[in-house]
């Protein structure tokens, strides 16, 4: 008992050292898991931005083809083109050409980015302009004259930031034969609301960065005041997603906010940190629990044993009534309690089994002793049919014959014969009813022979018939018949014997079944102990060898004879080598 305390505080122990690694190792998960919901959380993040600057891109590719497009147009228009090629043209051209006012009107219609308009010749010399064109009357920069496509510039004007647009114009091929004759230049003012428009339209995370940048990396707009220094830096933090605009050759750059990201993960950590604490803290309580409540009383009892070895006595230590090492004592007693009254069982049983086997055995003796007359009315048997044999009294020897072979087959043998001996066995019942009744009843077999072999329990047949022939023909006038049926179905074997006789009323059935079912729920030491092979007794039988599985039932309709019906497990003889 001693030992069994120690290991009991050695299990404790290890069972706190396994609740603080379960503890640790639920800590440790719950930081991966934080750690994974952040990896997840900027994946989703990057991917969203990936999505915002795909659409920008194609939003300010659509915006830049259109307004090329109204360039084209507007290059190419017959008033533009007879400014520019014709050299008699006067100047001032404000009422001299209003075709080029209204194509420059269009412009503006189709174009909402644009804010002015400016003309110039060849020589880069101003001609005419409408709106806020960035250079007014003064002649485009030289570096202009070398550019053969359209080109987009940042102009810093007045502490502001403008988009200008210089678009070379051709002489019409369709006029002049002459290819690549170039004539004058458009500039395009372009504002700077039209970056930000495209800013404000996108799906963008929460405190993103979105900045444009030109060729040379110089910012031309950001949605967010930052300085060139701060913008580098995040820049190369490794948390930026650049793309090249096509047109431009400028930079879309979108800088995702760590920030954003903390504070949307901000309730994640405080609740995981809520429960790394609580898990920590019910540790530090369960130790305490256990030490208080179980160790110290354990090591208390252990004590107390060590000094009452004697199981015989009842525990009863000086300690507070409340203590847990009291609670221990009072199941130790009630467990002696119930080793004491257990021993007085285990001696009664053993008494009474004692007694019963003596009275078995004196069973046996007088079993063996019986077995003496069997042989006599063998003997008997053969003399009668001997007797009879000499004076030709034929249907005595038959008689004799049948009666002998009851006889023999009802006192030899186990508990489980085959349905062909069973048959048998009838058939010299039948034999002798035969001759008593002059022929007038008859039994009929109707049983097929691929039963034959099934397993039934002994003297199962033969007592029915018997019923059947005593109290449903006996008294009847005429021919009376005995049918044996038996049919297999769903591993179940079914036997029906029906008579013609003078049948039963409902009462009588009622009260037959009910003595069947009271047979099969009688306790064994109730049950009948004549030797008589009755309804009754078939029941009883049944239920002790096939329990539920079997069942006994009575069917009639008055004056059209009587049918009882049988069912049983089927049990082919080649399987049957253990139900003995």
């Amino acid at each position: 008992m001693i030992g069994c305390i120690g290991m009991g505080k050695s299990f404790l122990k290890k069972g706190l050292s396994m609740i603080l690694a379960i503890a640790l190792l639920i800590d440790a998960l719950l930081g991966i898991t934080l750690y994974m919901v952040v990896r997840i959380a900027r994946n989703t993040a990057y991917e969203v931005v990936v999505k915002s600057n795909e659409s920008m891109l194609e939003r300010m590719d659509q915006t830049l083809t259109n307004l090329e497009n109204v360039c084209y147009v507007m290059a190419y228009s017959s008033a533009v083109q007879s400014i520019l090629t014709d050299k008699e043209v006067t100047f001032p051209l404000v009422d001299y050409h209003k075709p080029v006012r209204t194509s420059f009107a269009v412009a503006f219609a189709c174009s909402p980015a644009i804010i002015g308009i400016g003309l110039y010749d060849n020589e880069l010399t101003y001609l005419l302009s409408s709106g806020n064109n960035l250079f007014g009357v003064e002649p485009l920069p030289e570096d202009c004259y070398r550019i053969s496509t359209p080109q987009y510039h940042v102009v810093e004007q007045d502490k502001a930031t403008a988009l200008l647009l210089v678009y070379p114009i051709y002489r019409d091929s369709r006029v002049d034969s002459v290819i690549k004759v170039k004539i004058g230049y458009l500039a395009i003012t372009i504002g700077d609301g039209l970056l930000k428009e495209l800013v404000e339209q996108s799906d963008h995370v929460e405190d993103t960065l979105i900045a444009f940048t030109d060729q040379q990396g110089n910012m031309i707009y950001s949605n967010q005041p930052v300085e060139e220094d701060s913008f580098r830096h995040r820049m190369a933090s490794g948390d930026s997603i650049s793309s090249v605009i096509q047109h431009t050759g400028w930079q879309l750059h979108s800088i995702i906010s760590n920030r954003s990201i903390s504070d949307n993960m901000k309730p994640v950590v405080i609740i995981i940190g809520i429960i790394v604490a609580l898990l920590l803290v019910l540790f530090f309580w369960l130790k305490h629990f256990f030490n208080k409540q179980i160790i110290l009383p354990l090591n208390d009892l252990q004590q107390f044993m060590a000094k009452n070895s004697d199981i015989h006595q009842r525990l009863t230590p000086q300690s507070k009534p409340n203590n847990e090492m009291c609670m221990v004592m009072d199941v130790l007693n009630e467990m002696l309690d119930k080793i004491e009254k257990s021993s007085e069982e285990v001696l009664a049983s053993q008494t009474r089994m004692l007694h019963e086997k003596t009275a078995q055995q004196q069973m046996e003796i007088i079993a063996y002793r019986n077995q003496v007359n069997p042989h006599f009315l063998y003997n008997t048997f053969d003399c009668i049919r001997g007797i009879a044999y000499m004076h030709n009294a034929m249907e005595i020897v038959v008689i004799s014959q049948s009666l002998s072979s009851m006889f023999h087959y009802a006192v030899k043998g186990g508990n489980f014969v085959t349905i062909e001996e069973e048959l048998q066995y009838m058939q010299s019942y039948a034999t002798i009813i035969g001759y008593r009744f002059d022929g007038r009843i008859t039994i009929l077999d109707h049983i097929d022979p691929g039963l034959y072999q099934c397993m039934v329990i002994r003297m199962l047949l033969q007592p029915l018939v018997e019923n059947a022939v005593l109290h449903g023909l006996e008294h009847v006038v005429g021919k009376g018949y005995v049918h044996v049926w038996a049919h297999e179905n769903n591993n179940l074997l079914t036997i029906r014997i029906v008579d013609n006789g003078v049948g039963a009323s409902p009462q009588k059935i009622a009260e037959l079944n009910a003595q069947v079912e009271a047979m099969q729920h009688m306790e064994v030491s109730e049950a009948p102990n004549q030797s008589g092979v009755g309804i009754t007794n078939i029941a009883r039988r049944l239920f002790l060898h096939y329990g539920s599985d079997a069942s006994l039932r009575f069917f009639t309709e008055e004056s059209q004879g009587m049918a009882v019906e049988i069912k049983l497990p089927v049990i082919r003889k080649e399987s049957s080598a253990c139900i003995e």
